[in-house]
């Protein structure tokens, strides 16, 4: 049996009254946030690199490919923590790192 592969329709069509200047904004809002994306991609793949417990769960979040707010909705730890935590720049509590580390399944020993 031989796969198909489906090919993507593009649609051209005029702007309407008001749509362009929509556009306008919206690359524009794109563009000047960019360079802070950018960074905090930076800053986040530098403290995946770092060998400890928090670049662990770091690298555990990283592999879910759960959207941040998903994974916000179910470890009851707020999207910003999450965001701040997984680029360096916040620490977290001992609750919440636990709840993110279950829910990457990833398996915390004891060093007791």
């Amino acid at each position: 049996m031989q796969r198909q592969e489906k090919q993507s329709q593009r649609m051209i069509r005029e702007f309407l009254p008001g749509e362009q200047e929509q556009w306008e904004e919206t690359v524009a809002k794109i563009e000047a946030e960019l360079p802070e994306i950018i960074e905090r991609d930076r800053l986040t793949q530098e403290a995946m690199k770092e060998e400890t417990v928090s670049g662990q769960l770091r690298c555990a979040i990283c592999a879910t490919k759960m959207p941040y707010d998903k994974l916000a909705a179910k470890t009851e730890v707020d999207v910003i923590t999450i965001s701040e935590f997984m680029c360096g720049r916040g620490t977290l509590d001992s609750d919440a790192f636990s709840r993110l580390a279950e829910a990457c399944k990833l398996q915390l020993t004891s060093v007791l």
